[in-house]
């Protein structure tokens, strides 16, 4: 069991396995990605004791009053969040989600594209498929990791970045540097996680250096 996965970005960290949750969806870019940013800090919360990454700017993009949104916060969003877990469909919950800004006193998010409608749909579906694991790891991008440590560390890495890795890092190398900054997170084992979700501990190949 690993106390940290670590990625480039939160795509990656979404795709690695259902026991993984990321501590936000992507950056806040319309006020339907803030209703799901919202939508996730309730669930990062109660599963990993913080709260979602961008959730105070997600608050300011839809023009939450403060005090009132954490007053009714888990009010609001806590059948939302039973919804998914009980299978309820991701497009349902997503209306319900833009209803829950608007009983919030803001403006209701307005659909999307089409393209993104299904994305945003996508990301709810990713969410209830950790809502009924047992345990779930917190998912950090490498840039929020600057500065901390973890005693047992997973990364995911791309093909490229493993090639990267096998032949060496340059300290001036900008992508060298990020690869550095993650693998250097763990002060006991570093773990390589794949497609699955799980470590690649079983060989000694597969456990990534800690010094470099």
């Amino acid at each position: 069991q690993i106390d940290v996965a670590l990625a480039r970005n939160w795509t990656q960290l979404w795709s690695v396995g259902d026991n993984i949750l990321p501590l936000s969806f992507h950056t806040v870019n319309n006020a339907t990605d803030a209703a799901l940013n919202l939508l996730l800090d309730v669930v990062t919360r109660s599963r990993l004791g913080t709260q979602s990454y961008g959730r105070e700017g997600a608050i300011t993009k839809l023009g939450l009053d403060r005090d009132r949104f954490f007053a009714q916060q888990e009010e609001v969003f806590a059948p939302l969040v039973a919804g998914l877990r009980e299978g309820r469909s991701a497009a349902a919950v997503l209306d319900e989600l833009r209803e829950a800004i608007k009983a919030l006193g803001a403006r209701r998010p307005n659909r999307l594209s089409d393209e993104k409608e299904a994305a945003a749909e996508a990301q709810l579906a990713r969410l209830a498929a950790r809502l009924n694991q047992p345990t779930v790891v917190p998912g950090l991008t490498i840039f929020q990791a600057k500065g901390r440590e973890w005693d047992r560390v997973g990364v995911v890495l791309s093909r490229a970045q493993v090639t990267t890795l096998a032949s060496g890092l340059r300290e001036l190398d900008e992508e060298h540097s990020i690869i550095y900054v993650a693998i250097t997170r763990a002060r006991r084992l570093c773990g390589k996680l794949t497609d699955g979700g799980a470590e690649d501990q079983e060989e000694a190949d597969n456990q990534l250096p800690l010094n470099m």
